[in-house]
């Protein structure tokens, strides 16, 4: 059965099942780790509860190989839905372990399980309560900078992950960072394959799904673009985008977020999707809205000059914009029962 997006946010949280054995309350917590964010809305996340804890695995079957050919976006997303697992275990009162394979085998990247019980701090609360606020937003940001107090958050809670987080606000960097997009878009554009397969995650906001993501804010700022499928997949557009691309960096994104590592290792990578749960979670709270800008990450030859223009660490894996926007629509989601080994 399919349900509504804003539906399947409406989980009754006080339903926890406390009396209940440890599976029981593993499969009640999937209901936020399926809430996490991820690359083009493909949600590539399967779960399995087996003796006492949690195994996550990778769905080869949900990959974007044009853009995502060695699977790191899809595994910084299951790395998100880590950290939902992670806050909402310390709302209901437990904490949490998370442990890595030496290796990948058969998609298998992380096992989750909860550990010993603990009082929930206020912080926690306001984290947990985020989850279900929590949206990517593609519209233009107003010009307030991001709280300071916030961005220490957001340092603190990804202080002990191999995950570097940079706050950026100096128009100068913004301004080189928007040309090397406008660069990395047009390039993608001009490949038939890439626009193939991106118009195939696209979602008309008339029907509803369970994943991809809507058109609004890739054609037009304000407009919504019912065919933009289509047009995606039969003539070049990477000029406009390009171009609306590089104004929004420069005029509608008062600060950028670098997550970086200094290793290129799935383990970095679910690092870093951790740390972007925090992130986004931390911002939410301050009703800061956030979206990607991966375009030049996504391509080789301009990865570099990412970390150059930020000073960051060796490996660029995400660039947000943040800033104060209105909501848009909720993004489709599946249901727990969708998403089961």
């Amino acid at each position: 059965m399919k349900h509504s997006a804003p539906e399947l946010r409406k989980i009754d949280d006080e339903i926890f099942p406390y009396e209940k054995d440890t599976e029981a309350q593993l499969s009640f917590l999937l209901r936020y780790a399926t809430l996490a964010p991820s690359h083009y809305n493909i949600q590539p996340w399967r779960f399995q509860i087996e003796d006492g804890g949690l195994n996550l695995y990778l769905d080869a079957s949900r990959i974007a190989k044009i853009v995502d050919p060695d699977s790191r976006e899809v595994t910084i997303s299951c790395g998100a839905a880590i950290t939902m697992l992670e806050v909402a275990s310390r709302h209901f009162g437990f904490n949490s372990e998370v442990s890595y394979p030496d290796e990948l085998r058969e998609g298998f990247v992380a096992r989750f399980q909860l550990t010993q019980k603990t009082e929930p701090t206020s912080l926690d609360n306001l984290l947990f309560n985020a989850i279900k606020r929590r949206q990517t937003n593609r519209r233009w940001f107003d010009n307030s900078p991001v709280p300071q107090k916030i961005v220490q958050r957001c340092l603190n809670h990804t202080r002990e992950l191999n995950a570097e987080v940079v706050f950026i606000d100096d128009r100068d960097m913004r301004t080189r960072f928007a040309t090397l997009i406008e660069i990395a878009v047009k390039l993608q554009f001009s490949q038939p394959w890439y626009r193939q397969e991106l118009s195939t995650w696209l979602r008309p906001s008339y029907r509803v799904g369970t994943d991809g993501m809507p058109s609004f804010g890739l054609f037009s700022n304000r407009k919504v673009t019912p065919l933009a499928g289509t047009l995606l997949k039969y003539f070049y557009s990477g000029k406009q985008i390009a171009q609306l691309n590089k104004q929004k960096i420069i005029e509608g994104s008062p600060t950028l977020c670098i997550l970086s590592t200094k290793e290129e290792h799935f383990t970095s990578w679910l690092d870093t999707g951790r740390a972007l749960s925090a992130v986004l979670l931390n911002i939410s709270i301050a009703g800061l809205s956030a979206s990607y800008m991966n375009q030049a990450i996504q391509m080789p030859t301009l990865r570099r000059q990412v970390a150059d223009i930020f000073a960051t660490a060796r490996y660029p894996q995400l660039v947000l914009r943040v800033g104060y926007a209105n909501s848009v629509t909720w993004t489709p989601r599946r249901e727990v029962q969708d998403c089961l080994v």
